[in-house]
């Protein structure tokens, strides 16, 4: 069967993506990160990924949320979770109808609608204790069988604001996931083989407190969801917080290129003793602070100068925090007859050439600046500070 125009295409775009080493991309997200966070407009128009913010980490009030991606950070993309104080499942035609005129003022365009669809407990498994309230972002956390009624409501608000992407979950985290595993995939099968006949993709997002968390677990779950119309919402940060201290480069390479068509960017740190010293978290909330009040403006003269002073005093303590990480690791590899936990884990082969993302990608970033991005050969630290996340779309 001929192949069509779109599939040459991206044929092509795999293949040139194929010789996309670590270092660059890696290189790219913490292009898009510091360029996000300076605002540097030149980023934006030169990159190859589609960088947007989801708008409800800047502010609930979307047209001001939309006025700084815009204006202040000179982005043309968005993700959609929460307007005005509520989540899209719940928003009225009349809101619906008020954000897109309110996209089409600032000229955004929607990456994908951040859905809560199967943030719930899979029936007959036990109640698992990793959902909350706060991860569910304003949405109310209705039974499993209401979720085809948030698989319709998400695809139909993909629709209306012309994106063919919805983010979804596998379900909150069960201990032993085993004797449930494959009636999840069949799960995921199916709401991805329905959403494929109304030409919207899901992505699914490694989610700390879900079954899919780590860059590994993503491989095995896609590896046993056949459909091609679900894909992957890399989250490196949500994997280092479930314990994938090589998110990057162990979780990555363990990953089929081909499927990831979202990225969320963010950082996640934690020192020795699970978390920041007081004096240093002090600083950071300070620093934090005159953020959020310069974010309150239009003057992106302080917005930069606030951003600048927290990435700062990231600087600080990241640095820290990563040497005396690196000190660990040394220690635990001159211990005879035991290797690290990054040598334990490392995929042999040759990474370099794997495949990458494929021709549609997005990244998403919460604007408040975290700690300055690792070298690309340096394993993650599990988080306890979390940064945030970009969106990026490639284009």
């Amino acid at each position: 069967m001929p192949e069509s125009l779109g599939e040459r295409e991206g044929k092509k775009e795999i293949e040139h993506m194929r010789h996309l080493s670590r270092r660059q991309f890696v290189g790219g997200a913490v292009g898009a990160s510091a360029s996000f966070l300076w605002a540097q407009r030149s980023f934006a128009g030169d990159t190859k990924f589609k960088v947007g913010v989801i708008s409800d980490e800047i502010s609930q009030d979307f047209d001001h949320a939309c006025y700084v991606i815009a204006k202040d950070f000179g982005l043309h993309w968005v993700e959609l979770r929460e307007i005005w104080g509520k989540n899209l499942q719940v928003i009225s035609d009349a809101q619906i109808a008020e954000a897109r005129k309110i996209l089409a003022k600032y000229s955004l365009q929607v990456t994908d609608i951040s859905s809560p669809l199967y943030k719930v407990n899979w029936p007959g498994a036990p109640i698992s204790q990793y959902g909350t309230k706060e991860d569910m972002h304003g949405a109310d956390e209705v039974s499993f069988k209401h979720q085809d009624e948030v698989l319709e409501r998400s695809i139909s608000l993909a629709k209306q604001f012309k994106t063919n992407k919805v983010r979804c979950f596998d379900f909150w985290r069960i201990d032993d996931i085993k004797p449930y595993r494959a009636a999840i995939n069949d799960k995921l099968q199916q709401a991805a083989e329905h959403a494929a006949a109304q030409n919207i993709m899901l992505v699914l997002e490694n989610e700390f407190a879900c079954n899919t968390a780590t860059g590994r677990e993503a491989a095995a779950t896609l590896a046993g969801v056949a459909s091609r119309n679900l894909s992957l919402n890399w989250d490196p940060g949500n994997a280092v917080m479930r314990g994938e201290l090589d998110a990057y480069p162990g979780g990555w390479d363990a990953l089929p290129k081909d499927r990831i068509h979202h990225c969320h960017v963010k950082n996640a740190i934690k020192d020795s003793a699970d978390k920041i010293s007081g004096a240093d978290k002090s600083k950071i909330e300070s620093a934090i602070n005159e953020v959020k009040e310069a974010l309150k403006g239009n003057d992106g003269a302080a917005i930069k100068t606030a951003s600048e002073k927290l990435n700062e005093a990231w600087q600080a303590v990241s640095a820290e925090l990563y040497k005396a990480a690196a000190e660990r690791a040394k220690a635990g590899k001159g211990q005879a007859g035991k290797s690290s936990p990054q040598e334990e884990g490392e995929p042999k082969g040759d990474r370099a050439n794997q495949a990458a993302a494929p021709s549609e990608r997005s990244m998403t970033t919460r604007p408040t600046p975290g700690p300055t991005p690792m070298a690309p050969a340096t394993p993650a630290t599990p988080g306890s500070t979390d940064s945030g996340s970009t969106n990026t779309e490639k284009q």
